[in-house]
C-alpha cells in the first residue's frame, strides 16, 4: 500500500509538473466543505473574524425565498430600467461597460440554456477524452488545474452586477443573509450585490478588503482562491472601491509566461464546485476567480461593522476622489470613457 502510494504521488508530481510547465497553472487543492446543518450547531465557534482561511457551506441557502427565484420572476420585478453590465475581465483587462435594458439582459440569460465545461481539471486528465468533456461538470476531490481552454473561451462574455437595492428594492426581504453571520447579531447590517449572467460567465482575479459569503441561488459556478500573501497573482494598482486587483489575465494564458513567470508556481490555492444553495466564505483579502458552468445567479452577502466602518474611511475618501475625476480615472473598473463612473463594487 505504501508503496502504491508513493508511485501514485510520483505519478501526480510529474503529471502536475508537466501541466505547469506546458499550461502554466498552479496546483489547486479542495476546499474544506462543511454542511449547513453542521455549521448551524458550530457557529457560536465559527466566528467569520477569526477564521483565515475559505470555506464552502453545503446546502445554507437551500431554504432562503429567494432560492426560488425564476429568471421570469426576476423580469416581473425588474421594471423599466437601464442597467450596466460588464464586458470582458474588468478586474485584469480593458473595461468596457455597456449599457442595457435590464429586462432584455435578464431574458438572454434565461435563453442561455448551454452547460459549458469546468474552469478545473486533473492533471491526469489534460488532452484525454475526459479533458476534451466539454459538456459535464469534472466532479471530484482531487487536486486539479486550472483549464484554460475553457477560461480563455469564457471572457469575451457580459455579467451585471447588480445592487439588489438599485435594481430589485422589492425583493431584500427574500435574501437571508444575515443567518450566515450569527456573530454579528448585535449589529446586524447585511447587504447584497447580485452577480448575474449566462454560461461561462468570467469574473477575473481579485481580492475583497471585507469578509463576505458568496451564496449560489441558480445554476453552478467555479471558484478558485488563493491567500493574500500570494503575490505571484501580481496584484495591480487598477482602481475598485473596497477591492485589491489582479495583473494576471486567466483568459490569456499566451501571456503568462513572459509577463507572469512566477504565476504558475502559487502556492496555497484551493478550488470549489458550487451548487444552487451553497455559500462561498471568502476571508479577507483572499484573491479569488470565478466561472459560472450555467447560467447563473448568485449574491454577495457582506456583514457590516463599526471596525469595517472605521477602516473603511481612507477607501471611502478615494472613492470620492474617484467620481469626481481626481483619483484613477481611466485606470478602473468602472470607467471606460469619459463619462461619470457608474457605482462600483462593494459601494452598496
Amino acid at each position: 500500500n505504501n508503496l502504491g502510494t508513493m508511485l501514485q504521488r510520483c505519478r501526480l508530481f510529474f503529471a502536475v509538473s508537466s501541466v505547469q510547465a506546458k499550461f502554466q497553472s498552479p496546483l489547486l487543492e479542495p476546499i474544506e466543505e462543511i454542511p449547513w446543518s453542521e455549521f448551524k450547531t458550530r457557529n457560536s465557534i465559527i466566528r467569520w473574524t477569526n477564521r483565515k482561511t475559505p470555506m464552502l457551506i453545503k446546502g445554507c441557502a437551500l431554504d432562503w425565498p429567494a432560492k426560488a427565484w425564476t429568471w421570469k420572476y426576476l423580469q416581473d420585478n425588474a421594471g423599466e430600467q437601464t442597467a450596466w453590465a460588464w464586458k470582458g475581465v474588468i478586474e485584469n483587462a480593458q473595461t468596457d461597460v455597456v449599457y442595457t435594458p435590464l429586462r432584455q439582459y435578464l431574458k438572454e440569460c434565461e435563453d442561455d440554456t448551454a452547460e459549458g465545461a469546468s474552469m478545473l481539471i486533473a492533471p491526469e486528465d489534460i488532452g484525454t477524452a475526459n479533458g476534451n468533456n466539454c459538456g459535464a461538470l469534472r466532479q471530484g476531490h482531487g487536486p486539479k488545474v486550472i483549464n484554460f481552454d475553457v477560461v480563455a473561451s469564457a471572457g469575451k462574455g457580459m455579467y451585471l452586477e447588480a445592487g439588489f437595492s438599485e435594481y430589485f428594492p422589492t425583493l431584500g426581504p427574500e435574501l437571508s443573509g444575515r443567518k450566515l453571520f450569527p456573530s454579528y447579531s448585535a449589529f446586524p447590517w447585511v447587504t447584497h450585490d447580485g452577480f448575474i449572467g449566462g454560461c461561462h460567465t468570467f469574473t477575473g482575479l481579485h481580492a475583497d478588503h471585507t469578509y463576505n459569503c458568496l451564496v449560489q441561488l441558480h445554476g453552478y459556478k467555479d471558484a478558485i482562491l488563493f491567500p493574500p500573501n500570494a503575490a505571484e497573482v501580481y496584484p495591480s494598482d487598477k482602481y475598485e472601491l473596497d477591492t485589491t486587483n489582479c495583473l494576471v489575465d486567466l483568459t490569456s494564458p499566451q501571456r503568462i509566461e513572459a509577463e507572469w513567470p512566477l504565476f504558475p508556481g502559487a502556492k496555497g490555492g484551493v478550488y470549489a464546485h458550487m451548487c444552487p444553495g451553497d455559500g462561498l466564505f471568502i476571508p479577507l483579502r483572499w484573491f479569488h476567480a470565478m466561472l459560472s458552468t450555467t447560467n447563473s445567479i448568485s449574491t454577495t452577502t457582506w456583514a457590516h461593522t463599526p471596525w469595517r466602518f472605521i477602516r473603511s474611511v481612507p477607501e471611502f475618501m478615494l472613492e470620492g476622489l474617484h467620481r469626481v475625476g481626481l483619483y484613477q480615472h481611466g485606470n478602473c473598473c468602472c470607467c471606460d470613457s469619459d463619462e461619470p463612473p457608474p457605482q462600483s463594487r462593494s459601494a452598496q
